[in-house]
């Protein structure tokens, strides 16, 4: 009785403020774990939706999600809706359940808002009960003219996904700013995946991803397992450091940090730091475009235009003879202000069949019993300020390179400026050409301390100029 008593007088409450903020242009209110309103979070969402803002402030240190009466938050966005927790964050703890579960489902084309901020999630787990496509969070949109933002969260322990972005985008209008921006959170000791993202877009020009763009920046992941899947969707991660991963438990997961499921897809990586990643299962940090996998190599990819800029990767140790970073075909490398250190490989750094341009790259510490480390095959390539130091290329006697450049039937050159090694050994040549008719040119570069079986440049084409 005294429970019906309380659901009355919070439904009372609602009434109220109805009543007496219906012209308000905004609204905001307090909410404690000990309120009545509490546990009928989900009404206090749907009923207070009449002006422009509403916000919900969660004041106290904790809260006991299982105390809500409804398993999920299940909300129609109408208007602007921000849930933020007190200065030094607020707890939502699930407690091991899947009550508090956020559905936000927004059908208008004006352009709402659902913000999160200052607010801990953790211990959030559903598969005892058996729904395995229930999230923490998901948004669910028609068109792509929506803005969700997740600041200054922490998400841990918990054994589920965390988020789902699901885009039916009937519109056809190109929004430029990104429609989802998590910035400035934590990822801690998630046991699936973070992020499954959903966009059926409704319109082939211009390309799908265009009509959704997501931005994760600050962010930091440890110990996590397998962070986004995607579908049409442009992506940007930016000044995030990501350590102590592996794989989820989902059949459909093709890789650890981002794997797609469309051959439309942009991703950019920006100021990020990756490392001591030693995944034990045949699966890399990146696929794209439904290639078929081997085992722990870092991106596999097919034809895509693809930037590494002001990044770190170190401390990876691969097993097999697949390319150390990428896997990819039939594509083009931006290398800007990026560092590779302390790698062991059985192959090169990355695959063949593709573009490079190399600018200001540093190389530490590296291993490897391939042919070579760099593997550049018909295509130009053009090298700017590249430093390498502790460089061992093992292979076969004779038969090793720090750089082979393979023009095959056609001119091609390679272009040089301000390469530095130092205390490097090959058990080749240091920079081997092969092919019909190639061009070396070599400026302003140092060969300190190195050692290599044969001359350090060593030509096997039929015709060769080299400029210095």
């Amino acid at each position: 009785m005294n429970k019906i008593l309380k659901y009355l007088y919070s439904i009372i409450l609602i009434i109220l403020f109805l009543i007496f903020i219906g012209k308000v242009k905004s609204l905001e209110l307090i909410i404690r774990n000990n309120d009545p309103i509490f546990p009928n979070l989900n009404e206090v969402l749907d009923y207070n939706q009449n002006n422009n803002e509403l916000i919900l402030r969660f004041v106290d240190d904790y809260y006991d999600l299982t105390k809500l009466l409804h398993y999920s938050i299940d909300v129609s966005v109408t208007t602007n809706i921000t849930l933020i927790g007190c200065e030094k964050k607020t707890i939502f703890d699930y407690k091991n359940n899947k009550k508090g579960v956020l559905l936000f489902t927004l059908t208008g084309f004006k352009k709402d808002s659902v913000r999160i901020e200052n607010i801990i999630f953790e211990n959030y787990y559903t598969f005892d009960v058996g729904y395995n496509e229930i999230n923490l969070f998901y948004l669910k949109a028609v068109y792509n003219t929506f803005y969700f933002h997740i600041k200054n969260c922490i998400f841990r322990n918990n054994i589920h996904t965390i988020g789902q972005i699901e885009v039916e985008n009937h519109n056809l209008k190109y929004i430029k700013s990104p429609q989802v921006v998590i910035e400035n959170c934590e990822f801690y000791n998630n046991k699936e995946r973070i992020l499954k993202i959903r966009h059926n877009n409704q319109n082939s020009e211009p390309s799908p991803y265009q009509n959704l763009s997501i931005r994760i920046s600050n962010c930091t992941f440890i110990n996590n397992r397998s962070l986004i899947h995607s579908n049409n969707a442009k992506i940007l991660i930016d000044n995030s450091y990501f350590s102590q991963l592996d794989i989820d438990s989902y059949d459909d997961t093709k890789a650890v940090i981002y794997y797609s499921t469309s051959s439309d897809e942009y991703l950019i990586i920006k100021n990020c730091v990756f490392e001591d990643i030693n995944i034990q299962k045949p699966y890399p940090l990146f696929n794209s475009n439904n290639l078929l996998l081997q085992y722990m190599y870092l991106i596999s990819w097919k034809i895509i235009n693809f930037i590494f800029l002001d990044s770190i990767f170190k401390n990876i140790y691969l097993k097999n003879s697949l390319p150390g970073i990428a896997d990819a075909t039939y594509s083009s490398f931006s290398i800007t202000n990026t560092e590779f250190n302390s790698f062991k490989l059985r192959n090169g750094l990355f695959g063949d069949d593709s573009i490079y341009h190399l600018s200001n790259v540093k190389l530490k510490n590296i291993v490897t019993n391939s042919k070579y480390l760099f593997h550049f095959l018909y295509s130009n390539t053009i090298i700017n300020y590249l430093e390498a130091e502790n460089i061992s290329c093992i292979g076969d006697s004779d038969d090793s390179a720090f750089i082979l450049f393979d023009s095959g039937e056609l001119y091609r050159t390679l272009i040089i400026n301000h390469l530095n090694l130092r205390n490097c050994t090959s058990n080749g040549p240091l920079i081997k050409f092969i092919g019909t008719t190639n061009e070396l040119l070599i400026k302003k570069s140092n060969f300190i301390n190195v050692s290599s079986y044969g001359p350090i440049i060593e030509n096997f084409s039929n015709t060769v100029n080299i400029k210095k």
